[in-house]
């Protein structure tokens, strides 16, 4: 199969999701909304380290309009579910996948996805610049 990979001014593939508490969310359902996609892992200390400001993120947009989905890459949902979130809960929906289907150089990445299902920037690696960058990004595209 083909590696799914994000470049600005694409469209994204089309993807059908269920997150770890068998809530769907595709594409489809999601035409007309920004998307942000956060691949991340559980391995990964810098996308650890951002969960508290990407939960921040999504208190300050509580908005049917905004989707934020966290693909996690090298976890199980049993492990996640009783060892990882008890810890470290994250408000993103929390979605698992093979890392291997996407082409990402780094962790964490982050895809902003417009209204039109085109990618309109990609953030790669945590600093507090990136969240920054991150929340002008939602502002200029919502």
């Amino acid at each position: 199969g083909k590696r799914i990979k994000y470049k600005i001014g694409g469209i994204i593939s089309p993807f059908n999701f269920t997150d770890i508490n068998e809530n769907e969310i595709s594409s489809e359902s999601l035409k007309g909304k920004v998307i942000v996609l956060n691949f991340w892992g559980t391995w990964c200390a810098p996308c650890v380290k951002e969960i508290p400001e990407l939960n921040k993120l999504v208190e300050k947009y509580n908005n049917e309009n905004l989707k934020f989905i966290a693909p996690a890459i090298t976890t199980s949902k049993e492990t996640l579910k009783n060892s990882f979130l008890p810890k470290h809960p994250f408000s993103y929906n929390i979605v698992l996948i093979n890392g291997d289907d996407y082409v990402i150089s780094s962790y964490p990445t982050h895809v902003i996805i417009n209204q039109n299902q085109e990618v309109v920037e990609i953030i790669t690696g945590y600093s507090e610049e990136n969240i920054k960058r991150l929340e002008q990004t939602i502002n200029k595209t919502l």
